[in-house]
């Protein structure tokens, strides 16, 4: 088995949002159409929903692969992170600073797939 079964995990949770959250992003902008600003929010809306659920889907898969016995809590985990950093964007100013917005949202996010992977586990 893999000695570091938490680094696929990470791993796959980052390939996962690399390869859904610029097809959400795509959708977005298709839906929202292309009236003024609008194809801009819809991008920024898809991405944002993309990025968590790439993340979940991509950890949850790795975790299902390598035996985990709930796979689809990473979905949860993320999406969960995402609406922490949401809440806690106008409080500490984060929506000000949009370079450090989208790293604050990936870490949010890849940390709370982890830990909702791995909430209440004993390691041997």
């Amino acid at each position: 088995m893999n000695k570091y079964p938490w680094l696929l995990e990470l791993l796959a949770g980052l390939l996962g949002a690399a390869l859904v959250a610029p097809l959400g992003a795509m959708l977005g902008r298709g839906i929202a159409g292309n009236e003024n600003m609008a194809d801009l929010a819809g991008a920024l809306t898809g991405l944002f929903i993309g990025l968590p659920l790439g993340i979940g889907l991509g950890m949850g898969l790795a975790a299902r692969w390598l035996g985990e016995k709930r796979p689809f809590f990473p979905l949860i985990g993320a999406f969960a992170g995402l609406i922490l950093v949401m809440l806690l964007a106008e409080p500490t100013r984060l929506n000000q600073n949009t370079n450090l917005l989208f790293p604050v949202v990936v870490v949010a996010s890849l940390l709370g797939a982890f830990a909702a992977l791995h909430w209440g586990q004993k390691r041997p």
